[in-house]
C-alpha cells in the first residue's frame, strides 16, 4: 500500500498542474498521510468507485489484459506495477492476462511504433476496456485510448525514459543550506518531504552546506538569502508538469540554472531563520527576500 499511495501522488503530480498551496499542504501534511491520500488520491478514489457495476456477477467482468514495458537496466525509473494492481481491482473487470515486455524485444518495439510510444515505463490495457465504465470515464486524465480501444498510459510521472532522446527524464539534485545551530529551526531535509509529496520529484543526489562554513556564508552572498534553512534545486525539473510555475510563488529560478526557495513564510508554523533580524522567528507570512 505504500508504494502505490506513492506512486499516485506522482501521478496527480504529473497530470495536473499543481498550485502552490500543494507546497504547503505538503509540509503540514507529513503528519497525516491519510489526510494526503484523501486530497491528492483523486484517481486513486476515482478508478476504485463503485458505479453501477460494482454487483456485476464474475460471469459479467469485462475481461482485460495488461502489458508493462519496461527497461531493467535502468533502476532510477519509476515501476508501474502499482497502476497494474490498481486495474485488477477496479469493478466490472477482470484482469485475465498480464504480461512484462523489456524495450528492446521484438513485442515491444511492434507496440512502441505501432502506438508511438515515446515514454518508457509504459502500460497497455486491451481487450473489452470500453465495458468498464470506471475506465473508460477517467482514462483521459492517464492517458489516450487507441481506435482498437487499447488504452495506453500516457502521463508518465518521472523518472522516466524519452524513447525519442535515449534520455531519463526527471532527475534532480539538492543542496540544503542548513542551520544545525538553531534546535528550534525545522530541519532542511523537510523541503525533500515537500518536493516528493507535492511534486513527486526524485532526488538522485542531496548534499547539506552548515550555513556558517565557508561555503555556506559563500552561497548565502551569491543568492542574497535573507532566510534559512533553504534548498537549491537543480536537473530536469521541467519533466514535472506544473512545477515551474508553482515554484515562481515559493521562491525564485536563478541564472545558472538553480531554483532556490525563499518565501519560508509558505511554511506556517515552522521556524526559520531570519538573516535580515539575526534571529529564529516563526513562519506567519510569505517572506520576500
Amino acid at each position: 500500500m505504500k508504494h502505490e499511495k506513492e506512486f499516485f501522488l506522482k501521478i496527480i503530480a504529473a497530470v495536473a498542474l499543481i498550485a502552490v498551496a500543494a507546497l504547503v499542504y505538503g509540509t503540514l501534511a507529513i503528519q497525516s498521510a491519510d489526510a494526503r491520500l484523501d486530497t491528492q488520491g483523486i484517481i486513486l478514489k476515482s478508478l476504485n468507485a463503485g458505479g453501477s457495476q460494482q454487483g456485476q456477477a464474475q460471469a459479467e467482468l469485462a475481461e482485460i489484459s495488461t502489458i508493462i514495458i519496461q527497461d531493467s537496466s535502468k533502476p532510477e525509473l519509476i515501476s508501474l506495477q502499482p497502476l497494474v494492481e490498481q486495474l485488477k481491482a477496479i469493478p466490472g473487470a477482470e484482469v485475465v492476462s498480464e504480461k512484462s515486455l523489456e524495450k528492446d524485444s521484438a513485442e515491444a518495439i511492434e507496440l512502441i511504433t505501432k502506438y508511438n510510444i515515446d515514454k518508457l515505463p509504459a502500460v497497455l490495457v486491451q481487450g473489452e476496456t470500453a465495458k468498464v465504465e470506471t475506465l473508460a470515464q477517467n482514462w483521459s486524465r492517464l492517458g489516450s485510448v487507441e481506435d482498437d480501444n487499447t488504452m495506453v498510459f500516457r502521463n508518465v510521472p518521472p523518472i522516466y525514459l524519452e524513447l525519442s532522446t535515449g534520455n531519463l527524464r526527471g532527475e534532480a539534485k539538492a543542496i540544503y543550506i542548513a542551520v544545525p545551530d538553531k534546535n528550534e529551526v525545522f530541519l532542511a531535509s523537510l523541503y525533500k518531504q515537500i518536493l516528493a509529496n507535492a511534486f513527486g520529484i526524485q532526488l538522485v543526489e542531496e548534499k547539506t552546506i552548515d550555513y556558517n562554513s565557508s561555503l555556506g556564508e559563500s552561497m548565502i552572498a551569491k543568492y542574497s538569502l535573507t532566510a534559512l534553512p533553504t534548498i537549491l534545486l537543480s536537473g530536469d525539473l521541467q519533466a514535472y508538469t506544473g512545477f515551474q510555475e508553482a515554484w515562481l510563488q515559493a521562491g525564485s529560478v536563478e541564472n545558472d540554472g538553480n531554483f532556490i526557495f525563499r518565501n519560508l513564510g509558505l511554511l506556517q508554523g515552522l521556524k526559520y531563520l531570519d538573516l535580515n533580524k539575526g534571529e529564529v522567528v516563526e513562519a506567519l507570512a510569505p517572506v520576500q527576500g
